[in-house]
């Protein structure tokens, strides 16, 4: 999970100095791959600390958090005019 949190910290950070359609594209894509890494091991340990009747509500608030965070993380470093 540190792997995954740090390499699309990294990710995201290099997106702010893409220059190119392709650099973008392809930094994205490394984003979206290494937030995966972070969300798979937080929905294995879900079924070992959440009670079945609360799977639903949990899925949800991490689902919600991974893709906020890499909206807020993708928007605060590609803000326009800072070139």
């Amino acid at each position: 999970m540190l792997f995954g949190a740090v390499g699309a910290t990294l990710a995201l950070l290099a997106i702010s100095h893409a220059t190119t359609l392709l650099w973008l594209t392809l930094l994205w894509v490394a984003v979206q791959v290494l937030l995966n890494v972070i969300q798979a091991p937080l929905t294995a340990v879900m079924a070992d600390r959440v009670a079945p009747r609360r799977f639903g509500m949990v899925s949800a608030f991490v689902g919600l958090g991974s893709n906020l965070g890499a909206t807020h993380g993708f928007g605060s470093e590609a803000v326009p005019g800072q070139r």
